[in-house]
């Protein structure tokens, strides 16, 4: 009796030890990640251009990422995720 007790006892832990090992990976973690794309937009601004141009950029989701200083006019870089 004791020995039948015994082997059930072990039979049950190694399965469930047995499940435990199973366990389904997260289907996220498998999936890779989206690669973000990007569209550029750049302008040529002087002392004379207009505030409104880069609100209205802006409107449309376009974020300034860089500036070009020149001697007669600044090069403006704007990005905004691909559409």
């Amino acid at each position: 009796m004791r020995k039948s007790t015994f082997a059930v006892a072990v039979l049950l832990l190694v399965g469930i030890a047995w499940l435990g090992l199973q366990g389904n990976s997260p289907r996220a973690a498998d999936a890779k990640p989206a690669v973000q794309k990007w569209e550029y937009q750049k302008i040529s601004w002087s002392v004379t251009s207009e505030g409104d141009t880069l609100n209205q950029l802006g409107d449309k989701g376009w974020e300034m990422c860089g500036v070009v200083p020149g001697a007669a006019y600044t090069t403006l870089i704007f990005k905004r995720p691909k559409q």
